[in-house]
């Protein structure tokens, strides 16, 4: 029997965030969350037998009220900004098994978020993408959680060094509430920028735009050019691909979000080096030179040692293909999702006993 299988396949629905940029099936979908954690690995988890099936916020009312929600044998419930509360009390009426699957340490949020920590107290099992964010949640609840990390996004790109003539071009994305950290690297870029000018291209929600983020488009800093744009699947390939180095600051008040390195895999595998001062979130990338204590030393390094730069890129990228690859984390996937079903039976049935 193979691994995970049983008398038949398992029956897996996940419950997705409201359609925004796109529905099932598009990478458009804005929530990162959704994509690396969900929708690339769906085809590849279906193809180890469980019946897949992936439903929209917005559509679990109508299906609850005609029955055809209750179908399956688990249930994961992605992150995302909704309340899903209801949802879950539904299921877990309709004695179903239910996983909560949670990026960030949401222990100290009030809201949607907080919204989720109730959820996942709640739940048989929580799925999260890194070792130590499990470790932060293992310490405030007893529900058992599993690792999957998460998976990279199309295909691999040739590997480019950053260009030696005109200006350096840096690209930094994410969220914005993250964003205070590039903030506060503004001077150090400035003084850089002295030396080379500098473009500075920011894809982050801008919807509205937060004060920092408004502080740093405002800023004026000779040979430092800045633009921001909302994110767009097309839009973020298509700065990846002008970019010369993927900028990844850090600073302890952003931890909560349990250091996934998504940002740091994804421009490696677009094949751009990252530079990030994350050193002891990141130990697996530490072997690659792609961590320095400040975002400057590590943007020196990139520009001034280009054959160490260029075997850094492609052993990073053959780690990130053993470990990031959506078939392979199906099996992560699939294991943790297994067990879970597999421990709530069996608390079932000795509660029948």
């Amino acid at each position: 029997m193979a691994e995970g299988q049983t008398d038949r396949p398992l029956r897996i629905t996940g419950i997705l965030s409201a359609a925004n940029d796109g529905s099932v099936g598009n990478r458009r979908w804005k929530e990162a969350g959704i994509r690396v954690r969900c929708l690339e690995i769906a085809q590849h988890l279906g193809a180890l037998g469980p019946v897949l099936k992936l439903v929209e916020s917005q559509n679990v009312p109508k299906r609850m009220a005609d029955g055809s929600f209750f179908d399956a044998d688990i249930y994961v419930i992605y992150q995302a900004l909704e309340d899903h509360r209801r949802y879950v009390s539904a299921l877990l009426d309709a004695g179903k098994c239910v996983v909560t699957d949670i990026c960030d340490d949401v222990t100290g949020f009030v809201g949607v978020l907080g919204y989720a920590w109730e959820n996942a107290q709640r739940a048989h099992g929580i799925t999260v993408p890194t070792r130590s964010l499990a470790e932060r949640l293992a310490a405030r609840t007893a529900t058992p959680i599993h690792v999957v990390p998460d998976a990279v996004e199309g295909a691999p790109r040739p590997v480019r060094l950053p260009r030696a003539d005109g200006p350096l071009r840096l690209f930094w994305y994410g969220w914005q509430h993250k964003i205070g950290t590039l903030a506060d690297r503004l001077p150090a870029l400035a003084w850089l920028a002295e030396r080379r000018p500098i473009e500075l291209a920011i894809m982050t929600n801008m919807d509205p735009v937060n004060p920092v983020l408004r502080h740093i488009l405002d800023s004026s800093w000779p040979g430092l050019g800045i633009r921001a744009e909302p994110w767009s699947f097309d839009a973020f390939n298509a700065t990846m691909e002008q970019a010369d180095i993927v900028v990844i600051p850090y600073d302890d008040s952003v931890s909560y979000s349990g250091r996934s390195p998504v940002r740091l895999v994804q421009a490696v595998w677009q094949g751009r080096v990252a530079i990030s001062e994350d050193v002891d979130g990141y130990p697996a990338f530490a072997r690659f030179g792609l961590m320095h204590g400040s975002v400057v030393d590590g943007i020196e390094w990139a520009v001034d040692n280009p054959a160490a730069v260029g075997r850094a890129l492609r052993d990073a990228r053959r780690y990130v293909a053993e470990t990031h690859h959506p078939a392979i984390l199906a099996r992560f996937w699939f294991r943790a999702l297994s067990d879970v079903h597999r421990q709530f039976k069996a608390g079932r049935d000795g509660e029948l006993a």
